[in-house]
């Protein structure tokens, strides 16, 4: 039994969302052609993984599923602070990139 609640779900949807946010408002003119290719990367992960969890009933919700979110929150929770704590476009894009990875298996649980 998951204990992923629907507490968490909407934390965690929100925090996806503030990750896509922080993502889309970066001042990109100070990024180098490589960070600015990752920024391109980040947008898209993060604006999947936003758009199917905003489309996400909890109630809906399989049992793996809801497991398998319950496994990503910790890193996403990481996420949030970490951009949080960025002072820099290049350090955001960096800490975004650095969870691409999870963003992704976000966005691919909620197909």
């Amino acid at each position: 039994m998951s204990d992923f609640t629907q507490l968490q779900f909407l934390t965690f949807r929100n925090q996806v969302e503030t990750a896509f946010r922080e993502a889309y408002i970066l001042d990109t003119t100070t990024l180098s052609v490589e960070e600015h290719q990752a920024h391109k990367r980040v947008l898209q992960a993060t604006q999947l993984a936003q758009v199917r969890l905003e489309n996400a009933v909890f109630e809906q919700l399989t049992e793996q599923v809801r497991n398998q979110l319950a496994q990503l929150r910790t890193s996403v929770a990481e996420l949030d602070s970490a951009l949080a704590s960025a002072r820099s476009s290049a350090q955001k894009v960096a800490r975004l990139t650095s969870a691409l990875d999870t963003l992704g298996k976000v966005a691919a649980a909620l197909v």
